[in-house]
């Protein structure tokens, strides 16, 4: 997760007195987890992360259509399929800068930039002991919806594609998360392994991607001052 919640900014209710929270609970507990692949070369595994970019991203435009989420409009035009490399900007007005899915055109979508790989060193070292292939957020995006009954609508649609598997999930939702450790920020956190990567015009592999899904109220405290303090905490733990 590259954002920070804010906490100069109103509070959003607390997990534990929304009652979709228990059932949303049950799903991801039902869900399971998988073991990672091997992998030990860190270009290897941006080479993957790229191959694997646009089949995620009409993944994700897929679940979000079917579950009423958000994505960010793009600035750019229109007109240039799957813009990248120019990152979330969430502003205080959330309205202005998301659409429903279902209501847009891929192309007309904003996706977040692949991760550095000065981060992506740094966190293989400080947080994985050298193991690249616990390294999963290379290729990334973020789903913002209205109620959790929505995000449960989108976790259906994701067990239910047989090009993806669930590798793992963190249900910062949960009230038994603490939410100390993220500044009061909360969502859920998929590492989704996709099947069927194009590769120079052949389909094979795949390649672990991760997703965020964000309740509106807590996207609304995303900041750029929020994330500067978060890289400030981020390397004070070493992390």
């Amino acid at each position: 997760a590259d954002w920070s919640a804010s906490r100069e900014n109103s509070n959003p209710p607390s997990p534990s007195k929304i009652p979709e929270c228990s059932a949303l609970r049950d799903k991801l507990d039902a869900l399971g987890e998988l073991e990672y692949e091997e992998v030990t070369s860190l270009g290897y595994l941006y080479s993957r992360a790229k191959a694997a970019e646009v089949s995620f991203r009409e993944h994700v435009y897929t679940w979000a259509s079917l579950s009423n989420g958000y994505l960010p409009l793009s600035r750019l035009s229109s007109t240039q399929t799957l813009p990248s490399g120019r990152g979330y900007k969430v502003s205080p007005k959330i309205e202005d800068t998301l659409v429903r899915a279902n209501v847009t055109a891929i192309d007309a979508l904003e996706w977040p930039a692949m991760k550095s790989m000065e981060r992506a060193v740094e966190k293989v070292v400080r947080c994985y002991n050298g193991d690249v292939a616990r390294l999963t957020d290379l290729c990334r995006a973020c789903v913002i919806f209205d109620s959790i009954s929505d995000i449960k609508i989108c976790l259906e649609a994701i067990t239910k594609d047989k090009d993806v598997s669930i590798v793992r999930i963190k249900n910062r939702l949960s009230s038994d998360y603490n939410s100390e450790t993220t500044a009061g920020y909360r969502d859920v956190m998929l590492c989704l392994r996709i099947s069927h990567v194009k590769d120079g015009g052949r389909v094979s592999g795949h390649h672990i991607c991760e997703m965020q899904l964000v309740l509106k109220d807590f996207a609304k405290l995303r900041t750029n001052k929020g994330h500067s303090r978060y890289i400030t905490f981020r390397n004070m733990m070493g992390e």
